[in-house]
């Protein structure tokens, strides 16, 4: 039977995601107070209808969608668990 160490470090796959979640969850945050709080949208049509913020068009919806993306990395980061029993 083979033993596992559980390292308590900041690992390849932490560190970097915890970052990206971060900075997603930032922007998400930022776009919805500075950008456009329209939720307002067309789905047929594909398009935004928003405002340009950091150079992305975004309204209400794609900043909740990057504030879900950034928590979801941010609060996932941390477990390595799941990773172990996926092997």
């Amino acid at each position: 039977m083979a033993t596992t160490k559980d390292n308590k470090g900041v690992s390849l796959a932490k560190g970097p995601v915890g970052l990206i979640g971060l900075a997603l969850l930032a922007f998400g945050i930022l776009a919805l107070i500075f950008g456009s709080q329209s939720f307002s949208s067309s789905p047929l049509d594909g398009n935004v209808n928003g405002k340009q913020f950091l150079g992305i068009e975004v309204n209400g919806w794609s900043s909740l969608l990057f504030i879900a993306a950034g928590a979801l990395l941010v609060f996932g980061a941390p477990f390595t668990k799941a990773r172990r029993a996926c092997r």
